[in-house]
């Protein structure tokens, strides 16, 4: 039984470690803790800022095909599409934005998970 303990603290040990391969311990306080209450708070803001990221990302992607469609069949002829840069540069953040985020969320829900099992299991 001992050796279930470790090896999930060895998996809890590489999950941690994946945090700081995503940014996540950059941008989000108590990624690191062994507390459950703090991580499934951490995991609140984690899910509302992937879920915002990725809404913005579909947005502004959404309206650069419309805009790049419309230009294609010469249905827009005020649009400038070298200055479209803007959306282009904000559409690879929300999208580089969304990544971390769902590394971060997908990393914590397994370590959340971790944890409690390993509480149940010393609790017997």
């Amino acid at each position: 039984m001992e050796y279930v303990k470790e090896d999930i603290r060895n998996q809890i040990q590489k999950t941690n470690r994946a945090f700081t391969n995503y940014w996540g311990k950059l941008q989000f306080e108590g990624l690191l803790s062994e507390d459950i209450d703090t991580l499934t708070a951490v995991l609140k803001k984690v899910t509302r800022g992937f879920q915002l990221y990725r809404v913005m990302a579909i947005v502004i992607a959404s309206v650069l095909v419309v805009i790049s469609l419309q230009k294609y069949f010469d249905m827009l002829e005020s649009v400038d599409l070298n200055r479209a840069g803007v959306f282009i540069i904000m559409a690879i953040v929300f999208l580089q934005q969304v990544y971390i985020n769902y590394k971060v969320k997908v990393n914590l829900e397994n370590k959340i998970y971790l944890l409690e099992l390993l509480k149940k299991i010393e609790r017997k």
